[in-house]
């Protein structure tokens, strides 16, 4: 048989279709894969020189065959007009359907699971309610009988053992899944129709996919070739005045498809590019964008009956690229049941370019480029037939610490069917960061670069912007006039499969910490030592450091189990709490997990482990408990960080322990009440009582967001009373509290919109008596310092923006006499941890990614490096011995 021509099989399906009233599902999807066959066979044919032909009936068909192929399509028409089933499911098979758990999802692509399962397994259930798989990801939703679990370390294995590994996780809850998570792992292939998810809490829960269209998901296609099916059983045919695709320059976008349900009117946007020259979308911006010259913002959706309604940003949703064209889904708020027909308007669209080549733009900025100068410039650039004209750049900020180079184009029309919002630039040599381009309302495309870094320090000469694309906009409005899609029925909450706890493997209990490992060395800690510990990979090991020492050199105290990275050293001397972890070096930093509490009385054989907190998330990166104790011991309290916060939590949680539990070793924390979304940093208590002052701000909205000063005073009874905000200022940044030595109040880093960057002022702030007094504005720091115990100097760490190579100073200013003076000064000065003396007359820190201990006697100058004569390790703390003590 000639390949050119329909089989009599292939025909005889369509009068089949004919015949056919309501088509079971089998037959439907028989019917596509017939299709798909034989436009595969067509399209593999090859002509002239042998090259495939293009995949378009039209160019390879012979006439004769035309003939057949209109009989079929008469079939077709006669199937749309008399037999609607057969194209209804036809259309569920190729379009778009949407799931309000999910989305819209392409049918032919789409897996979902055949049900919900529910795992029963040591009184707890875990249900997974939903799952898709498409070609380029999995997603399950999961919804847990009490608190949602984190889910790292989750995977999918097959019924022959082959594994997918989690790729990310987030807590998805909703009104009917309040405890839900979201999991993504890799694409499945398509033969892979049984899996089981693994969770390593033990969970291990069998799941099945079906085709999308076996599932019985209706189309939301616009341009489905049949009639919509209203709540009511009656039918509704498209409008004659449906316009579901416009055309701008060469980009192609329809409204693809529609729904609507209780949670909002959902519409999805398709772009295609029509040329080679630009790709649809953005990634940052998506498709639809404001109009730049008027700033219309009037994304729409209206009904024929005069309802509309505006999308939300806070609605965003992200675009998916797929192969050549991009995908934008939009909720909008619901709209009318009753309508016949919605209008889409969109102010903008928005799509990028990459050059084959890269552009250039250069100027000359002279030997000793100067704040508010005028460059005179000529260049042009020839961007997709557009020609952008610099002629001028100005120079702005200080001179000293920024010092930035602006250049801005002759207008753009706003008549343009396309627009030039913004480059796409490479870094300039010669330039550290801080440089971009934009777009602005008069039409002008905007370059801009800092000229000052604390790498590069000042550029001169010649700066030139390597060019590697651009950013467009393509001017509206635009509308789009579509069907109203009926309102989508919820469908019945399935009954989940349990299956039971057979197969649930109870998750390994950590391997514990020998603790037999315990040395000491008997030399007793002395008031004003200085500790500090160093980890290796299964223990550490504790020194003490006295000034009265020849060169300050260090000696050994006790060799501890574990990597140590906190202490608390007891107010006799005579042993320590300590804290334990992990430690982990990911993204080019250190940080601690799974983190352990332990008590050691140095004559005891062994410390004691008072409690072991689990692990946090693998997804949050950083330490993951960090501590401070009470002058007497009797309270710790500790800043929780290492889990994945559910939305609208804080990133931490704050507990203490009362340590009248190390007599029992039966040690449980007590967790504080904080208020909604106020996420706590720093904290330290006062030298006499429990006056805990700590920095925080609010991430829920609260407020400004500016960090606030707040306090929490413990009572006689080692219970929180009340938390307070002890500035409350919504224009003002308040950060690094510090203690007065006499405990009436506090100093803290000010800033607000008036301070310069990379400049502060200092605050000083009282307790008992509001007060709020500005003390001095001090220059070129990172907003941290150190203040010492008599309250008369501090430490900061400074950038000298005129230095050679990232040049930083460690300074020391004295607040009495308004004098600074550099107590060190190193490219590689970026300051781990930092001390006083109890005397103040020494400061030690930990330095150059926690491989050296320096110490510096203020007074002289004199420096004394700790860490040459110790053994070889990260340096996880450091601390005085106060000399009350």
């Amino acid at each position: 048989m000639n390949n050119n021509f329909p089989s009599n099989i292939w025909i005889s399906k369509f009068e089949a279709a004919y015949l056919l009233a309501d088509p079971e599902e089998g037959f439907v999807l028989g019917l596509r894969h017939s299709l798909l066959e034989h436009a595969e066979k067509l399209t593999a044919k090859s002509v002239g020189n042998g090259k495939p032909v293009q995949k378009a009936f039209v160019h390879i068909f012979p006439r004769k065959t035309w003939v057949v192929i209109g009989l079929a399509l008469v079939v077709l028409v006669t199937a749309f007009i008399f037999h609607q089933p057969v194209l209804a499911a036809l259309g569920r098979l190729f379009g778009f359907g949407y799931l309000p758990e999910i989305g819209f999802v392409q049918l032919d692509t789409t897996r979902v699971l055949r049900n919900p399962v529910t795992q029963e397994a040591e009184g707890s259930s875990l249900t997974v309610l939903y799952g898709l798989t498409d070609p380029d990801q999995t997603i399950l939703w999961l919804s847990f009988d009490d608190e949602a679990q984190p889910a790292d370390g989750a995977w999918l294995e097959t019924p022959t053992g082959e594994r997918f590994n989690l790729l990310y996780w987030n807590w998805e809850t909703t009104r009917t899944n309040p405890e839900g998570v979201r999991l993504e792992f890799p694409a499945l292939a398509a033969d892979i129709n049984q899996i089981t998810l693994a969770l390593p809490q033990g969970w291990r829960i069998p799941l099945e996919w079906i085709p999308a269209a076996q599932a019985g998901i209706p189309s939301a296609e616009i341009n489905a070739p049949y009639p919509t099916t209203q709540a009511n059983g009656t039918s509704s045919s498209p409008i004659e005045t449906s316009q579901p695709c416009i055309q701008a320059s060469e980009l192609q976008v329809c409204l693809k498809a529609a729904q609507m349900d209780e949670q909002g009117a959902h519409v999805l946007l398709e772009a295609v590019s029509l040329g080679n020259q630009f790709t649809p979308g953005s990634l940052f911006w998506g498709l639809a964008e404001t109009n730049p010259f008027n700033y219309d913002i009037k994304l729409q959706l209206s009904d024929d009956l005069g309802n509309s309604v505006l999308y939300s940003e806070s609605s965003f949703e992200a675009t998916q690229p797929e192969g050549d064209r991009l995908l934008q889904p939009l909720t909008f708020p619901v709209l009318s049941t009753d309508a016949k027909y919605w209008t889409l308007r969109v102010p903008a669209f928005r799509a990028t370019t990459v050059f084959v080549e890269p552009l250039e733009l250069t100027i000359d900025l002279g030997s000793d480029p100067q704040p508010g100068q005028v460059l005179s410039i000529n260049q042009e650039l020839n961007i997709l037939g557009q020609t952008i004209r610099f002629t001028q750049a100005t120079l702005e900020g200080d001179g000293v610490t920024s010092l930035r180079v602006k250049l801005l184009s002759e207008p753009q029309s706003e008549n343009q069917d396309l627009v030039i919002a913004g480059l796409d630039l490479s870094k300039p040599e010669g330039i550290d960061d801080r440089y971009g381009s934009g777009f602005n309302s008069q039409g002008q495309v905007v370059v801009f670069s800092e000229l000052i870094g604390p790498i590069s320090g000042k550029k001169t000469e010649l700066l030139t912007f390597p060019i590697l694309g651009a950013q467009i906009i393509l001017p509206g409005p635009f509308e789009f006039v579509v069907p109203a899609p009926s309102l989508a029925v919820d469908s019945p909450v399935e009954t989940p499969v349990i299956v039971d706890g057979s197969n649930f493997i109870p998750q390994p209990t950590p391997t514990p910490i020998t603790l037999d490992s315990y040395q000491y060395s008997g030399r007793a800690i002395q008031a004003g030592d200085l500790l500090f510990t160093v980890v290796g990979e299964d223990d550490t090991s504790l020194y003490a450091a006295h000034p009265s020492s020849d060169d300050f050199v260090p000696e050994l105290i006790a060799t501890l189990p574990g990597q140590v990275y906190q202490f608390y050293i007891h107010p006799d001397r005579l042993g320590l709490d300590y804290l334990v972890g992990e430690k982990v070096s990911e993204d080019g930093f250190s940080f601690y997990r799974s983190p352990q509490l332990f008590s050691l009385r140095f004559a005891d054989s062994q410390p004691q482990q008072l409690f072991a907190f689990q692990r946090g998330s693998d997804q949050v990166k950083g330490t993951e408990l960090l501590a401070t104790w009470s002058n007497d011991g009797r309270l710790m309290v500790f800043s929780s960080t290492g889990f994945f916060p559910k939305p609208g939590e804080a990133p931490n949680k704050m507990g203490w322990f009362d340590f009248t539990c190390r007599d029992t070793g039966n040690c449980q924390p007590e967790y504080l009440q904080l208020p909604a979304g106020l996420a706590i940093n720093p904290f330290e208590f006062s030298l006499d009582g429990y006056k805990l002052l700590m920095q925080g701000r609010y991430i829920n909205g609260v407020g400004s967001g500016a960090g606030d000063i707040f306090f929490i005073n413990f009572n006689a009874q080692l219970q929180p009373e009340a938390i307070q905000n002890l500035t409350n200022s919504d224009q003002v940044d308040e950060e690094s509290p510090q203690w007065l030595p006499d405990g009436s109040g506090f100093l803290s880093a000010c800033s607000d919109d008036q301070t310069p960057n990379n400049e502060y002022n200092l605050c000083q702030h009282g307790v008992s008596i509001r007060q709020n007094e500005t003390l001095l504005r001090l220059p070129f720091n990172m907003h941290q310092f150190e203040l010492s115990p008599d309250g008369k100097m501090l430490v900061d760490l400074i950038f000298v923006p005129d230095a050679i190579k990232s040049q930083r100073n460690l300074r020391l200013f004295n607040l009495e006499t308004r004098q600074t003076t550099t107590l060190m000064q190193n490219s590689d000065l970026y300051l781990d941890a930092q001390s006083f003396s109890p005397d103040s007359q020494y400061l030690g820190f930990v330095w150059d990614g926690s491989r050296k201990l320096s110490v510096i006697q203020l007074e002289s100058g004199k420096e004394y490096n700790l860490s040459d004569s110790v053994k070889t390790g990260a340096i996880s703390w450091l601390s005085w011995v106060h000399i009350a003590q």
